[in-house]
Parts: structure tokens; C-alpha cells; sequence
């Protein structure tokens, strides 16, 4: 090693503890932001509403599957705008940009390059037809002070609220005082909250939760955590999510009819390995494909599901509920705990 290049190496070796103090404090925002202004982030869409211009793109940081930001995605290029037009859930894309939108807890990227890498092909025929918009916004809104929601997504230290009314998905600002009443809620939860639209930016439709005093904006209607590790039985229509880039295998789920026209759906699962193999999921399968096939000519196209309308099916397992954004509450349950129909 010569002289210049030992220099060097004490020299890293001495600020070594410097530069990982410093990575150490780099949050994972600060590192998908460098990233997003340098070499570029792929990712899925996780969301493409067109008539309201909502699109969300979804980051797994690597190595860790369960680090996954979902980051609102937007444009001021022309070409770009009707690009995003052409996007569908789970495609898989390629962006470049700048974050923007600091005014709000929620990062909002504002692309500058995007790239089409591989459109999801996972479509199911689905001869019962396909999911229609029914609620418009604001219009659906109109002349309502409170609504019965269901929360879709919470991050931010409670910042970040997302909620589902009926069929439509809608972004909450929060006001820091209120962040002590939404920080411990989680997806799947039912509120009623009190609201107003706001105003700027009309586009897309955000709310605005009322009080902003000291007084609690919602009511608490079903705490979905508390039902964890209970042992429950649902009722409801038979539901597919179909293996995609983030999930290797076909997910059946139970329809749970909720109030205010709501729905939530619980993933039917068992997880207990013989010699290395699921052979109990596997049995789940193939005794819900059975039914699922015998009535192929009853499924509906849902907005990001497929649901035979022709099968109801009764689940008895353990519910389980790990994380406060888990995509769906599960129910551990084995084959013969499937009975078909409400019997």
C-alpha cells in the first residue's frame, strides 16, 4: 500500500465513526428520497384512481419486505400526466423525481421520469361484470357533517390518515393536535368522524376532521386489534386475490359485511409446516378452488379482488391482527373448519 493511499485509509478509518453516526441518523425517507433524485426507485402501484388523478406508488426498502412506503405519485410534465393514465394496480414501474409536498406528513413524489417495466397480467375472467364507481366525490358528500369509514391506512405518526367510505378511498388531513386520537388506530378499523371537505387542494377530494379542539374528532365503532388471537367465525361470500408481484401465491378471503355498506376481508391461512411443506394451506386451496371453479361463471371483478357471488362460505379459526397496516386481518384455520354456505 503506498503512502497516499495509507493516508487515505486512516483517514476513512478515523471518520468511520462520523459516517455511521450519520448514516445511523438517515431516516428511510431520506434514504428513498437520495435514491429517488439519483439512480431512480421501482416499485408497484398500489393505487390509480383516474378520474380523480390519485395515484400511489408503493417502495419496498431492499431486504426488508415489510419496510413498504406508499408515496402518493404525481407530475408536472404533460407526457407524464397521460402516462399515468395508462397505469394499473401492481404494474411495475420505474420513477425519477424530487419530493414534494412538504407541507403535508404525507411525501408526495413528484416524478420527473417514469417507466413502464412489466404491466400486471393477472387478470381472472370475470363473466358476473366489474366493479363500478359509485360513490363520486365531493358530490357523494355533499350536505354530510359525519360518516361511518373504515381506516385504510395510517402512517406518520397518526399524520397520515386514509380512510375507505363505502367504495371510495379518500385522504384525511390531520391536524398535529389531533394526531394523540389517530396514531393507534388500524387498517380495518370502523370510526365515525366528523368532517368537513376541504377546500384547497379540490383535488383530490381531502377531508378535514372536525373538532380541532381538544374534543376527540371520531367514535370508535369496532377496534379491529382486539380481535386478535380470539377464535371467531365469518360468514360471507367467497374472495380471491390472485398471486401478484407481492404475493407468490393465490390468497382466498372471507367477505365480512360491515355497517354503512362496508366490507372487510379476512385471508384464510395456516401457516404450520409439515416436512418443509403447507400441506394444511394446500388443502385450503384446493377445497375453496373446488368451489370456486364450480361456479365460475358467478365471478365479479371487484375493484382489486375477485368475488363469486354464487359461494358463501363459513370460517372458523383464530383471528390475527399483527401490525396496524397489515393488508388484511387473518383467520388461522384449518381445512375441515371451511363449511360451504351460512349453514
Amino acid at each position: 500500500m503506498n503512502v497516499l493511499m495509507t493516508a487515505a485509509f486512516a483517514v476513512l478509518v478515523a471518520f468511520a465513526p462520523v459516517l455511521h453516526a450519520q448514516e445511523a441518523a438517515e431516516t428511510p425517507l431520506q434514504k428513498i428520497e437520495k435514491q429517488l433524485q439519483t439512480e431512480g426507485l421501482t416499485g408497484l402501484v398500489h393505487g390509480a384512481d383516474h378520474d380523480r388523478g390519485l395515484y400511489v406508488f408503493a417502495y419496498h426498502l431492499p431486504g426488508d419486505f415489510f419496510a413498504r412506503y406508499n408515496l402518493s405519485l404525481t407530475t408536472k410534465s404533460v407526457e407524464l400526466k397521460k402516462l399515468l393514465r395508462t397505469l394499473g394496480r401492481n404494474d411495475r414501474i420505474f420513477v425519477k423525481g424530487k419530493f414534494g409536498g412538504q407541507e403535508t406528513p404525507q411525501p408526495h413524489i413528484v416524478a420527473t421520469e417514469i417507466q413502464v417495466l412489466k404491466k400486471n397480467d393477472n387478470a381472472l375472467e370475470a363473466p358476473a361484470g366489474s366493479w363500478q364507481k359509485e360513490v363520486k366525490l365531493p358530490e357523494g358528500l355533499a350536505n354530510l357533517t359525519e360518516i361511518v369509514v373504515q381506516v385504510h391506512a395510517i402512517a406518520g405518526e397518526g399524520q397520515v390518515l386514509v380512510i375507505e367510505y363505502r367504495d371510495a378511498i379518500i385522504p384525511v388531513v390531520v391536524a398535529p393536535a389531533q394526531a394523540r386520537w389517530t396514531r393507534d388506530l388500524y387498517r380495518g378499523d370502523v370510526i365515525r368522524i366528523r368532517f368537513e371537505i376541504q377546500e384547497s387542494p379540490g383535488r383530490p377530494t381531502h377531508l378535514v376532521m372536525k373538532p380541532m379542539s381538544e374534543q376527540k374528532p371520531f367514535d370508535m365503532l369496532q377496534r379491529l386489534v382486539e380481535r386478535h388471537n380470539k377464535v371467531m367465525t365469518i360468514t360471507g361470500r367467497l374472495v380471491l386475490f390472485p398471486k401478484s408481484p407481492t404475493i407468490s401465491r393465490d390468497i382466498w378471503a372471507v367477505e365480512e359485511q360491515l355497517a354503512e355498506g362496508l366490507t372487510r376481508y379476512l385471508t384464510l391461512v395456516n401457516f404450520t409446516e409439515t416436512n418443509g411443506q403447507l400441506e394444511e394451506w394446500d388443502k385450503i386451496d384446493k377445497k375453496l378452488r373446488a368451489l370456486w371453479n364450480e361456479h365460475k361463471s358467478s365471478v365479479f371483478e371487484g375493484r382489486n379482488k375477485y368475488i363469486n357471488l354464487a359461494v358463501t362460505i363459513k370460517a372458523t379459526g383464530t383471528v390475527t391482527v399483527f401490525d396496524a397496516n397489515q393488508a388484511n386481518a387473518q383467520i388461522h384455520l384449518t381445512a375441515d373448519k371451511l363449511i360451504a354456505g351460512d349453514r
